[in-house]
C-alpha cells in the first residue's frame, strides 16, 4: 500500500512540474513571438485576448503556430524524456560534492536526478517571468491597474455640459484614419527618420496645410499615450478624448451589452447636431469592437467587408489581407460620399485604411513593386501615398469639397520594427493634417505638445464649432491657445495617471 501511495505521489509531482514547464515554455514562446511581430504593449495583448476576434487576419494565427509550436513540442518531448529517464535510471552509484563557504555538501546520484526536472521546470518558469517583466513591465501594469487616480475628476470636460456652439453653415466631415501612419516614414530633411521620403505627398500636404506639431518645413505629430496604441483604442482616444482604460479583469466588449454606454464622443455630438454618419473599413467591423463603438455612439451606418459583398462592390468569394484592399476602399468611399452628398443633412464619413497594417503591409495590384527593389513596407507606403493623392484630387472636383473639412490622422505608431527599429518612442509621432479648416490656429503649430486625446475637440473646432473652455474629454482644442494636458502636466505624469483605474471613468464611460 505504501509503495502504491509512493508511486502515486511521484506521478502527481511529475505531472505538476511537467505542466509548469509546458505552460512556461508556451507562454515564453508566444511572448517572444508577439513582441517580435507586433511590439505590442501589455494592455493591447489583454484587450485582444478579451475582445471579439472576428475579422482578424488569419495569417497571424498560422504564423504564430508555425513559429511557436515547434520549440514548444521539441522542448516538451525533451522534458518528458528527462522525467522518464530520471524515473527509470535514478539509482546511479555516484555522488556530487559541493563546497559552499566552509561547508561541504554531499548529494547522492538519486537525489540529484530526482531534483533535476524540478530545477529545469522552475528555471523555465523564472526565465519566462524575467522576459515578461523586462519586455512588458508586468509589475508596473498590474500596479497601475490596481491603483486609483482622480485625474478624470480633475480634468475631464463633459461634452454634454460644454454647450458647443454650431457654425452658422454646418460643414461636412471626411475623416481618414491612416493605419499605422507616423511621421518617421518621411526623410530626415523633413523631420522623418528615413534616407528617402516614402510619403512625399502626405509630407507636402501636412507642410502646406494645418498640421499640429509641424512647421513649414518639418513634420511633427501627436505623441502616443499608453492604452491608445492599437486601432480601437486609438479611434476611441481621438474621437472621445480618453484612453482605453477598462479594468484588466473585465471586457467592455463582452461583459457589457454596449461599448461604453455612457461615453460621449464626436459621433454623439454630431448626431445631436443632425449629421448623417458612416464608418467605412475594408475588414470585418466586429473586430476590436468597431461595429459596437460606431453604431452605438452617433448612429453611424457601418460599412465593412460584409457590406461590400451585400452591395455587390466585391464578389462573394473575394478576400485578401483583412478583407479587401485600400484601392477598393477608396473607390467605395467615392460612391458613399456621392450618396451622402445627395442627402439633406450634413454628413460625417469616417474611414480606416488597412494596407499599411502590421506585419509588413500588403502589396496590392496598384503598387509599384520595382521602385524599392521588393522591399515590402516602402512599396506599400508609396502605394498608399499615391492613392491618397488620387482620392483627394477626386474630392477637390466634387461639389461637396468646399464645404467639407478633411482630416487625415494616423491611428497609432507602427507595431512591427519595419523602418522604425531602434527609433525612440518620443520621436515616433502620429501623423495629422487638416484640409479646409474653418479657422486658423491661434498659436504656431510648430512645437505644440499633444496626444490623440486632443483630436476630439480639435476636429470639431476645425469644422467651425465653438467650444467654450476649449476642452472636451481629456483633450484640448489645438486651434486655441489653451495648453494641452501634456503641456500643462508633462507627458510622464499624464501617461502614468491615465493607466490607473478611476471611479469617475467607471461611472461615466461604462
Amino acid at each position: 500500500m505504501k509503495r502504491k501511495d509512493k508511486h502515486k505521489k511521484f506521478f502527481l509531482s511529475d505531472l505538476v512540474f511537467w505542466l509548469i514547464f509546458v505552460f512556461s515554455l508556451t507562454l515564453g514562446s508566444v511572448a517572444i513571438w508577439v513582441y517580435s511581430v507586433f511590439h505590442a504593449e501589455l494592455a493591447e495583448i489583454m484587450f485582444t485576448i478579451r475582445a471579439p476576434l472576428n475579422g482578424a487576419d488569419s495569417n497571424f494565427v498560422s504564423d504564430a503556430l508555425r513559429t511557436c509550436l515547434p520549440p514548444v513540442l521539441f522542448g516538451t518531448v525533451l522534458f518528458t524524456l528527462l522525467q522518464l529517464f530520471v524515473r527509470r535510471w535514478n539509482h546511479f552509484p555516484f555522488h556530487i560534492r559541493l563546497r559552499l563557504w566552509k561547508r561541504e555538501l554531499l548529494f547522492s546520484g538519486e537525489k540529484f536526478l530526482r531534483w533535476l526536472p524540478v530545477a529545469v521546470s522552475i528555471g523555465m518558469l523564472c526565465m519566462t517571468c524575467y522576459y515578461a517583466q523586462t519586455t512588458y513591465n508586468v509589475v508596473f501594469y498590474v500596479k497601475t491597474n490596481l491603483s486609483r487616480t482622480t485625474i478624470y475628476d480633475d480634468y475631464y470636460a463633459m461634452p454634454e455640459n460644454a454647450k458647443i456652439i454650431s457654425p452658422e453653415n454646418p460643414r461636412n466631415l471626411l475623416c481618414i484614419y491612416l493605419e499605422s501612419m507616423e511621421t518617421t516614414y518621411s526623410d530626415q530633411i523633413h523631420g522623418g527618420m528615413q534616407s528617402e521620403n516614402y510619403i512625399p505627398f502626405l509630407t507636402d500636404l501636412a507642410l502646406n496645410n494645418t498640421s499640429f506639431g509641424s512647421s513649414d518645413a518639418i513634420l511633427g505629430g501627436a505623441r502616443n499615450l499608453p492604452n491608445t496604441a492599437w486601432t480601437t483604442s486609438a479611434l476611441m482616444a481621438s474621437t472621445a478624448g480618453i484612453p482605453y482604460s477598462y479594468p484588466m479583469d473585465q471586457s467592455v466588449l463582452s461583459t457589457y451589452s454596449s461599448f461604453g454606454e455612457k461615453l460621449q464622443n464626436i459621433g454623439t455630438v454630431l448626431d445631436n447636431k443632425g449629421y448623417t454618419q458612416e464608418f467605412l473599413c475594408g475588414s470585418d467591423a466586429v473586430f476590436g469592437g468597431r461595429q459596437q463603438y460606431f453604431s452605438q455612439h452617433g448612429n453611424y451606418r457601418v460599412y465593412d467587408y460584409f457590406t461590400a459583398i451585400e452591395q455587390g462592390d466585391i464578389p462573394d468569394d473575394y478576400y485578401v489581407w483583412w478583407g479587401f484592399e485600400d484601392h477598393k476602399l477608396f473607390d467605395i468611399a467615392k460612391k458613399e460620399l456621392t450618396r451622402l452628398n445627395k442627402g439633406n443633412a450634413p454628413f460625417n464619413l469616417t474611414m480606416l485604411t488597412v494596407d499599411t497594417h502590421t506585419e509588413h503591409g500588403y502589396i496590392c495590384d496598384y503598387c509599384d513593386t520595382e521602385k524599392y527593389g521588393g522591399e515590402t513596407l516602402p512599396t506599400v507606403l508609396d502605394c498608399t501615398d499615391r492613392q491618397i493623392q488620387e482620392f483627394l484630387d477626386w474630392c477637390r472636383q466634387q461639389p461637396f469639397y468646399e464645404n467639407t473639412t478633411i482630416v487625415l490622422l494616423g491611428d497609432h505608431p507602427r507595431m512591427d520594427t519595419d523602418l522604425v527599429d531602434g527609433i525612440p518612442a518620443e520621436n515616433r509621432k502620429v501623423y495629422n493634417c487638416i484640409l479646409n479648416a474653418a479657422k486658423v490656429p491661434t498659436l504656431p503649430t510648430e512645437g505644440r505638445a499633444f496626444t490623440q486625446l486632443d483630436m476630439f475637440p480639435t476636429i470639431l473646432s476645425s469644422m467651425g464649432f465653438e467650444i467654450p473652455g476649449d476642452r472636451l474629454g481629456m483633450g484640448t482644442d489645438l486651434f486655441s491657445s489653451t495648453p494641452t494636458l501634456v503641456e500643462a502636466l508633462g507627458y510622464d505624469y499624464l501617461s502614468t495617471e491615465l493607466q490607473k483605474q478611476s471611479v469617475f471613468y467607471r461611472d461615466n464611460f461604462y
